[in-house]
């Protein structure tokens, strides 16, 4: 079995995502492609990028979203979560609320 990681280490803020992924990233992304994202989807009010999370979903056989905040904050405040909960092939994983 071969695994090829590749991490793209940028700004968790996703309006900047265009910015950190180089160029002809797609070409890297297969339908056996994993992709881990860490963040809160907070996007500091920049655009929220849908798009590009768009072209990384239909690229990569899975997405799996890690947000550090517990979902009752998903959409608060400059969190986009609201909008990338609509794609269909994106799983998403919040914090174990504490007791």
């Amino acid at each position: 079995m071969q695994i090829e990681s590749a991490i793209f280490a940028g700004d968790d803020n996703p309006g900047l995502w265009p910015d950190a992924f180089p160029a002809g990233y797609e070409n890297r992304l297969t339908p056996k492609t994993s992709v881990l994202i860490f963040g809160d989807a907070r996007n500091n009010w920049f655009n929220d990028q849908l798009p590009a999370l768009e072209a990384i979903e239909s690229h990569a056989k899975n997405v799996y979203w890690f947000n550090p905040e517990p979902e009752s904050r998903w959409s608060s405040g400059d969190s986009r979560m609201h909008v990338y909960l609509r794609l269909q092939r994106l799983l998403f994983l919040p914090q174990p609320q504490s007791p």
